[in-house]
């Protein structure tokens, strides 16, 4: 296997050599290059530029702390750039990722008298998708940054057409999914291949890229566990995040349809899910962490209650309300047993604290847990035509505008003070993440045939050119 997937993150079962002694040095003088480059860049829009190419290449993580202060710089000047569109959106951006809650009034200049956006702006496709991609960060009641929303799509749109490589690739991107709910590994398989033919990139950036073995393929394993690993692979893929990932994965790769399936297949994966806690447990333990595992057994007991409920009705014939089929499916939609788990493997940042906040469903999980529906849209379409007579176009618009709105809380709660630290709030935000990737189009999990197979080649398997 290539050394690219240890700089990914994915170095846990998998890793199977290493570079050799010279190119590790050169990959750590280039880091250290880089290193530099944030410390002492003057100028602001190279400095954004900069910032926003190494979160994109992947390798942000490597430099959290130089980043973070200079964000923090940003905020704290409160400067004002002008009429530079790119500029304001792209600070805009990563202010609003970094927890900061900068205002939406910054994009009042660019509307005419009348209020609507500048049509001179329609030209400028460079600032049209850095809006595009800024104004995802939005919360409710920020209105311009809906009507932004609608105004760079509709321009993009039509330019798409006229416009060549490699820009246009990253149009066609962001129209297929915005940064903000792409996942950050899938985002770097496509953005490296961009970045080189940019011609304002950082050689030492794209040459730290180079100076490992990305061109090697990777012999991989053939099951669902594959597909589940891509799953945990959106939610982190930091090194600092090994372990954390092997639990996860064991975890998810419990397959919820052995629950209409008695009593066989429930012995069997309660046996295999008591063996993987005991296992935790033991580990955990020796690091006085053990305070983790009633936690996990906590949200476990939910949702196989919630899952028992489910399956009363089935037998049953009784069909719920939608209040009564969104209230439980804020548990079986699983999303807050998953946020609790993706904390059980991480360090220190996973205090009691975070884990009694975890449980407790927050705002962030509910919201969470309202876009993961999308993955059983079908029953609740059904429920919501039934019971307000409405037409299944009607019926998905809602769920549509219900998805937004979830995304909007699920930006609030990312915003600074945030209820707990933004390490923990990511593994949310990135498992949401991931829902819009396997959900785009179709159950992409259950039938990875199509895009999921050529998301996970181009993560896992394909070399990136270079």
């Amino acid at each position: 296997m290539p050394y690219f997937l240890y700089i990914y993150g994915v170095h846990d079962h998998l890793l199977m050599q290493k570079p050799n002694a010279q190119t590790q040095q050169r990959a750590n003088e280039l880091k250290e290059d880089v290193r530099k480059m944030l410390r002492n860049v003057d100028d602001h829009l190279q400095e954004l530029n900069l910032i926003d190419s190494i979160q994109r290449l992947g390798v942000a993580y490597h430099f959290e702390e130089e980043i973070a202060q200079a964000l923090l710089r940003m905020y704290k000047s409160g400067r004002d750039y002008g009429d530079d569109l790119h500029v304001v959106a792209l600070q805009f951006r990563l202010l609003r990722q970094e927890g900061y809650n900068v205002s939406p009034d910054v994009f009042m200049k660019f509307k005419d008298e009348e209020g609507k956006f500048k049509r001179t702006l329609a030209g400028d496709i460079r600032s049209l998708l850095s809006l595009f991609e800024a104004v995802h960060m939005g919360t409710h009641g920020e209105n311009i940054l809906d009507e932004a929303i609608a105004f760079t799509r509709e321009h993009l749109k039509s330019t798409l057409p006229h416009l060549n490589p490699p820009f246009s690739t990253l149009v066609e991107l962001a129209l297929e999914l915005p940064l903000r709910k792409r996942i950050e590994r899938l985002q770097t398989s496509y953005y490296i291949s961009v970045y080189q033919e940019d011609k304002d990139r950082s050689d030492i950036l794209l040459e730290w890229w180079k100076s490992w073995d990305f061109a090697a393929k990777l012999p991989f394993i053939r099951d669902r566990v594959v597909e589940c690993y891509f799953w945990i692979l959106g939610v982190y893929f930091e090194p600092q995040y090994s372990r954390a990932r092997k639990m996860l994965t064991k975890i998810i790769s419990w397959d919820r349809s052995v629950i209409n399936q008695f009593p066989d297949y429930i012995k069997l994966h309660f046996s295999a899910l008591l063996d993987t806690v005991d296992k935790f447990e033991e580990e955990l333990a020796q690091e006085g962490k053990s305070y983790r595992i009633p936690y996990l057994k906590q949200v476990f007991k939910e949702v196989s209650k919630g899952y028992l409920i489910e399956e009363q009705w089935s037998n049953s014939g009784y069909v719920p309300t939608l209040e009564e089929y969104m209230t439980n499916a804020l548990i079986t939609s699983a999303y807050r047993m998953l946020s609790v788990v993706s904390y059980v493997g991480m360090g220190d940042v996973a205090t009691k604290e975070a884990f009694d906040w975890g449980v407790s469903m927050p705002k962030l999980i509910e919201a969470a847990s309202l876009e993961q529906e999308r993955g059983h849209v079908a029953s609740i379409i059904q429920i919501y035509m039934n019971e307000n007579g409405s037409t299944y176009e009607e019926a998905c618009e809602k769920f549509k505008r219900m998805a937004a709105e979830a995304w909007k809380d699920i930006n609030k709660e990312c915003q600074k003070p945030t209820p707990t630290p933004m390490p923990l709030l990511m593994r949310t935000v990135n498992l949401t993440r991931v829902i819009e990737v396997l959900y785009q189009h179709r159950d992409g999990y259950t039938n990875p045939t199509y895009e999921t197979k050529e998301r996970i080649l181009s993560v896992l398997v394909n070399p990136i050119p270079v």
